[in-house]
């Protein structure tokens, strides 16, 4: 169970947005609101659409990049 959440961003990425990843020991969870988006989590690659959400960390642990 979720008990609180940390913060909350809203971010608008131009279409060839590229970001190399990070690790830390908190999840995050990534929504698609418009457009599409790639993630990659480990060896975990999924291309996300508009009204899609998923938790990277849940794949392989803590190390996850994006691209717009």
């Amino acid at each position: 169970a979720v008990d609180r959440l940390y913060s909350v961003h809203y971010f608008e990425w131009p279409i060839s947005y590229a970001y190399s990843g990070e690790s830390h020991d908190f999840w995050e969870l990534l929504y698609v609101d418009k457009g599409a988006v790639e993630v990659t989590a480990g060896d975990r690659r999924r291309r996300m659409s508009r009204s899609r959400m998923v938790l990277p960390a849940q794949w392989s642990g803590t190390f996850s990049s994006m691209m717009a």
